[in-house]
């Protein structure tokens, strides 16, 4: 599911917030969001229906309206968008990109003690 659903920058937005606390109404996200963004109601109401039209989120009746909730998981989606980035970018190959970062960006003494930890705890292939 995750795999096929396209979220846009705006979209996570709203995807972001109902990760964190769901389920909420069109307004609780739109309070949420509002002074971050700028955005009007009506850009919230259209964001949140282009979600549930893709399957991202879903709702449940509520007194004053609907109560939104995601459909998909934040690590599912996220395994998936940066899958569809190293099949897209790399040819489905890891060390290529982490390669790009380290030329481009440079890592961090704390990002550096990270992989090393990952990488050690990973089983050898031999």
């Amino acid at each position: 599911m995750a795999n096929s659903i396209n979220i846009s920058d705006a979209e996570m937005h709203i995807m972001n917030v109902l990760w964190d606390n769901s389920p909420l109404t069109a307004a609780d996200i739109d309070a949420r969001l509002s002074p971050k963004t700028g955005w009007h109601r009506k850009t919230v109401n259209t964001l949140i229906s282009r979600l549930v039209s893709k399957n991202a989120v879903g709702f449940t009746p509520h007194r004053s309206g609907r109560q939104y909730f995601p459909q998909v998981e934040r690590a599912d989606y996220s395994q998936a968008a940066a899958m569809h980035v190293v099949d897209r970018l790399f040819g489905g190959r890891v060390a290529p990109l982490v390669a790009h970062f380290v030329e481009e960006q440079g890592l961090s003494k704390e990002d550096l003690r990270e992989l090393r930890s990952i990488l050690k705890e990973l089983p050898d292939d031999d």
